[in-house]
């Protein structure tokens, strides 16, 4: 699965695609929120479609990543 982000220009803010925020919504807000840090209020942003930084969209893509394949281990 491929990631991508909408980056502004000169900025260090993001907007995260549409599989992003499948990605969130298939492993979980709280699951996230454990494994990553990040509040929740930071991931009701980016499922809205508004910015967030660089670094804690990453964050977010790993654990996503991370997630996806311990599942597909598990099979």
């Amino acid at each position: 699965m491929e990631f991508k982000s909408f980056e502004y220009q000169g900025s260090k803010l993001v907007v995260a695609s549409e599989d992003i925020k499948q990605g969130i919504l298939r492993t979980g807000i709280r699951k996230l929120e454990r494994g990553t840090g990040v509040s929740h209020h930071t991931l009701d942003k980016i499922l809205r479609g508004e910015e967030v930084r660089r670094k804690t969209l990453a964050k977010i893509i790993k654990e996503i990543s991370n997630g996806a394949c311990q599942a597909s281990q598990m099979r």
